[in-house]
């Protein structure tokens, strides 16, 4: 016997942006509003920026909020339903919010990204649904019920499914939902690691423009058949320049340690090659296992650092 409720706990103050987006009718528009103010309206911004707390399905059919039962897939923490058509959100609750900026794990978002994925092609829910905004399931329009009271762990929603695809693997699931900032997240940051030296030498005042430069290109990068929102893809572009800017060092960071360690030596009379190449040696791996920490794949940080994959594989080992 399901137990149901109207009681949404896990739709709380903590757990949802401090000034959604939110509206009773899109066609009077879609404003950023203050917590209390927005709490009181239909529509309402379902994740804070920058952290999944929730997954949102848009399931356009009558009798809706029983797909997931006819999927075989886990309960819903809520559904909410239109009472005029049935058509529903169906919404599972994560115990631990996913960060989708550059600050964050890649796999947990590209993990977070499959589930999403593979949920959605047993739902056969919408997929041109961008996710910004939900049904708010506190507004007493919805006809709203409480499935699940406990939110969920990633490894028990992927129970359900028998094959997760990685966004980055299949191009088909790039189009969808996560996949997206997936994708945009690992083509902004490579042409960042790239190019953020070029502007960084020219001082500190080039920062603004810096920023300005990875926007453009990560709207360049918005190319999806169901582009990402404006406010998603200036979140994805701050966080990426902000933290390339700011922590990643790159080659050019080496080359500049390594002329002082150079003229150091030489200051106090020069010592043995072997010292220098251990020392540089010591800097390139530190950064190795930076960009392995961020995210990166070792094929990827080998090229940057210009060293063999088996290099960067037995210094990240070494770290271990």
């Amino acid at each position: 016997m399901l137990e149901l409720t109207n009681d949404v706990k896990l739709f709380c103050p903590g757990r949802i942006p401090n000034r959604p987006y939110a509206t009773d009718d899109f066609e009077w528009g879609n404003r950023v509003n203050g917590q209390k103010h927005a709490i009181g309206k239909r529509y309402i911004q379902a994740n804070p920026p920058c952290h999944h707390y929730r997954l949102i399905f848009d399931i356009d059919r009558p009798d809706s909020i029983w797909a997931w039962d006819d999927a075989f897939l886990a309960r819903p923490s809520w559904t909410a339903m239109n009472p005029e058509n049935g058509h529903a959100h169906i919404a599972y609750e994560l115990a631990v919010p996913v960060v989708t900026s550059v600050n964050g794990h890649i796999r947990p978002l590209q993990y977070l990204a499959a589930i999403e994925n593979a949920y959605c092609e047993e739902l056969d829910a919408d997929r041109g649904y961008s996710g910004l905004m939900c049904k708010n399931p506190l507004h007493d329009f919805w006809r709203t019920h409480v499935w699940r009271k406990e939110p969920y762990e990633l490894g028990e929603l992927a129970e359900y499914v028998k094959e997760l695809n990685r966004p980055r693997k299949v191009c088909s699931e790039i189009e969808y939902g996560l996949g997206r900032n997936v994708e945009l997240f690992h083509r902004l940051r490579f042409w960042a690691y790239r190019h953020v030296d070029q502007y960084r030498c020219q001082g500190e005042g080039i920062y603004d423009h810096w920023c300005s430069e990875v926007l453009k290109k990560a709207l360049t990068y918005n190319g999806f058949a169901n582009p990402l929102q404006l406010m998603e893809v200036k979140q994805v572009a701050h966080s990426v320049a902000k933290w390339t800017w700011k922590k990643f060092t790159g080659k050019a960071e080496s080359d500049r340690k390594f002329s002082r360690r150079q003229a150091f030596l030489g200051r106090r009379g020069g010592r043995k090659s072997g010292e220098v190449r251990r020392q540089l040696t010591a800097d390139k791996r530190e950064q190795a296992c930076a960009l392995i920490q961020s995210g990166i794949s070792k094929a990827e940080a080998a090229r940057i650092l210009e060293v063999n994959r088996s290099t960067i594989t037995r210094w990240v080992h070494r770290d271990d």
